[in-house]
């Protein structure tokens, strides 16, 4: 292999950078969404910093977890979901589903995450 053939230590292509695994130091969680948020506390994953926010309490010096489970909206109803290995919001009504599909320019079932 000649001198222009050896990779530069730190090269990656923006495909291997976002497939790369993401993991935590403290406990066995592995992950791959960049948009992701895992909580250095109590080892949960959520889909996004916004339910990762939900999940924590100003009770305590620095705050404290919740269980996902029991973060309720003002109407009572659950708010975070476990689904395909992380916490997630509601899913989607076809309805929401059609919406968004319009804003982003397809039809209703165009790649519009459930």
């Amino acid at each position: 292999m000649s001198a222009s053939e050896v990779p530069t230590p730190g090269a990656e292509t923006a495909v291997e950078r976002r497939v790369r695994p993401i993991t935590c130091s403290g406990c066995s969680e592995t992950w791959t969404a960049v948009s992701a948020a895992h909580c250095g506390s109590c080892h949960r994953l959520f889909a996004g910093v916004r339910l990762f926010d939900m999940h924590r309490s100003r009770d305590g010096e620095h705050g404290t977890c919740l269980d996902p489970e029991t973060v309720l909206g003002e109407q009572g109803q659950q708010r975070l979901f476990f689904r395909d290995g992380m916490w997630r919001g509601p899913e989607l009504t076809g309805e929401q589903r059609a919406k968004l599909a319009k804003v982003w320019g397809g039809e209703a079932g165009d790649s519009i995450p459930a």
